[in-house]
């Protein structure tokens, strides 16, 4: 079986890391699905958002990085799969993920979504907050790989 974990990744953090290594243990093939359109204040390019993930997910057996544009679950039937993964952090991400996936499931009622709760010491960490430590100077080293600061550091961002 076929899933997707989407998202901006922009930066990927060590979250994501651990939400696409225990999914993997559960499904034959992870596809990280990195979304071009994203509303959000990108630090990363979508160029550079895919190579960060392929860069993050290289030696693993069963999890590729594909990019997409447009709705989620259009990319999922392109791919033949029915199943998206969704990390959850608090309750407050539970809710939002969930009104998506009624969403998604109104639209084509194939689709299932899997909630992985974050691991403990993942659930402060958000994209978006390590987008802000990273622009303000801060030391982001806790929240992300050591491939992933190097290359952000590359960037001279």
């Amino acid at each position: 079986m076929i899933a997707v974990y989407p998202g901006s990744f922009d930066p990927i953090t060590l979250g994501h890391e651990d939400i696409i290594m225990r999914a993997c243990k559960v499904f034959d093939q992870v596809i990280v699905g990195v979304a071009k359109n994203n509303q959000k204040n990108s630090l990363l390019s979508f160029n550079q958002r895919l190579d960060l993930a392929r860069l993050t997910i290289e030696g693993k057996k069963n999890v590729s990085v594909l990019g997409y544009e447009g709705l989620t679950i259009n990319f999922l039937n392109s791919l033949d799969s029915n199943v998206i993964i969704r990390g959850i952090r608090s309750e407050k991400d539970f809710i939002y993920e969930s009104e998506i996936s009624s969403m998604n499931n109104m639209m084509s009622n194939n689709i299932e979504t899997f909630f992985l709760p974050s691991s403990d010491n993942f659930k402060a960490i958000s994209s978006s907050r390590v987008r802000e430590v990273f622009k303000l100077g801060g030391d982001i080293s806790n929240f992300v790989s050591n491939g992933t600061l190097h290359y952000l550091k590359s960037l001279g961002k």
